[in-house]
């Protein structure tokens, strides 16, 4: 701590024989949150006159380097040193330096690392705290890590992971979560080795958005401090050299300090189930459905209910209560969809499909579609889609064959030799069914007729 009337040079305040006199106090290695504090039950008679006179705002805390012996005890209280030898770091309005010894996460050798410091205004708080910040900046180049959608909006809530793989098997720097728009979609800042590449792996995308498929790897060349990244989509990131990121001031200059910056970009997207009839591809209207999702308790995985689900006139799949469709905001998981059949219309198998964490949507894991049930995706959305990448899961349904069985008025002996024409009605007038030009029945009293379409038919025997 030190004496600083406005004006003056700063003056440590305090003498190094005890706790009580002693100012100086040092941070517990690894201490989270890196906090001192200094207690007085009445301010320090700095120039020894006994009057009290110091103001309460000429007190300062600055950061400290101290050569030679001393000690420190439990609360951090330092004693036993010379004050000859403890230097201050700069001040309010002039940055000091400083070299620490110091291992980088994801590394086991300390190294000297240089770091700035800088100091904010103190902060009064009431009329009996103040408070004061200090930042060690490292020298080392860095790249700060920040999330957007694709618009460029700041995202919050993606998880990513970064590994220093210069090493063989790689060590884990850490897992972090993307901020939102008040901290610019902040990540991570990354204080990389020279030379050495780094993975940044995407584990969750937020809901409704599809994020990086595959790890980037970034390197930075200290000799010319730029940054190179690899791997992956290039239309999900971009990179700015140091000096080059405009921030979000509109695209105002930025700063020639400014550390380089990689913006990781997730594209929203949209998921829909439709209903068809397998014949004639028209929607299915009124068909329910049983959604459940997977739950693993201890090496025991099972389906639980998620939703009961029902089919508009558009055939699009619908929770059964309200107005929501089974969409992308359906969370990550494992589904297991049973349809209860139509009538006139055969079994459909059960459907297993998975959201998975960074946004796709795969059959899941060991289990096929049924016949005829397609997942599509991701195409490119259009028209209310447009912009988002889009998933479909179509479901058709095969209607039981029709047999048709021609016998006496009685209906106790089958006949052979009879033709039919058969025609459905469009809602306007009879139309020819495809594939049924002529029911030809000359040889058989029993055929079935397979493949139609739901509908009204006309039968006429025309020999």
């Amino acid at each position: 701590m030190y004496y600083c009337p406005q004006g003056s040079d700063p003056v440590l305040v305090g003498a190094p024989t005890s706790a009580s006199t002693s100012t100086v106090r040092q941070l517990p290695y690894g201490a989270d949150p890196q906090t001192l504090y200094w207690y007085f039950e009445t301010l320090p008679d700095v120039d020894g006159d006994g009057t009290k006179n110091e103001a309460f705002s000429d007190f300062w805390v600055y950061e400290v380097t101290v050569d030679g012996t001393f000690s420190v005890d439990d609360d951090g209280v330092v004693t036993g040193y010379d004050t000859n030898a403890v230097t201050r770091i700069g001040k309010i309005g002039e940055p000091g330096f400083v070299t620490l010894s110091g291992t980088k996460t994801g590394t086991s050798a300390a190294q000297d690392i240089n770091y700035e410091v800088t100091y904010d205004q103190p902060e009064l708080i009431g009329d009996n705290v103040r408070r004061f910040k200090a930042t060690n900046e490292p020298e080392s180049p860095s790249i700060i890590i920040r999330k957007q959608d694709w618009s460029g909006g700041w995202l919050a809530d993606a998880q990513f992971k970064i590994v220093r793989t210069g090493d063989g098997e790689g060590t884990v720097i850490g897992t972090y979560t993307s901020k939102g728009a008040e901290d610019d979609g902040y990540v991570y800042e990354l204080f990389p080795d020279d030379g050495v590449p780094y993975t940044l792996e995407e584990l969750v995308a937020p809901q409704g958005y599809q994020g990086l498929q595959a790890p980037l790897t970034m390197r930075i060349d200290y000799s010319t401090g730029k940054v190179t990244v690899t791997g992956g989509e290039t239309d999900y990131y971009v990179l700015y050299q140091r000096g080059e990121y405009p921030g979000n001031s509109g695209g105002a200059d930025a700063p020639t300090d400014t550390p380089a910056t990689l913006i990781v970009k997730d594209r929203p997207y949209h998921f829909e189930a439709i209903k068809k009839d397998g014949v004639s591809g028209q929607p299915m209207a009124g068909v329910t459905f049983v959604l459940n999702q997977q739950a693993t308790v201890g090496d025991t995985t099972s389906y639980t209910k998620y939703a009961d689900l029902i089919t508009d006139s558009a055939g699009k799949l619908k929770y059964a209560t309200g107005n929501k469709y089974l969409d992308e905001s359906l969370p990550a998981g494992s589904y297991e969809l049973i349809e209860t059949a139509p009538a006139g219309y055969q079994p459909m198998a059960r459907i297993y499909f998975t959201v998975n964490p960074t946004g796709t949507i795969t059959p899941t894991t060991g289990h096929a579609m049924p016949q005829g049930v397609t997942l599509v995706g991701p195409t490119e959305g259009t028209g209310e889609q447009a912009g988002k990448l889009v998933y479909t899961l179509t479901i058709p349904n095969t209607p039981k064959p029709l047999k048709l069985r021609k016998t006496d008025e009685n209906g106790t002996r089958e006949l052979k030799g009879a033709k039919f024409s058969i025609s459905i009605w469009d809602g306007s007038s009879w139309a020819s069914v495809s594939g049924y030009d002529e029911i030809d029945m000359t040889s058989v009293s029993v055929i079935e007729l397979s493949g139609l379409p739901s509908g009204l038919y006309k039968l006429t025997e025309t020999l």
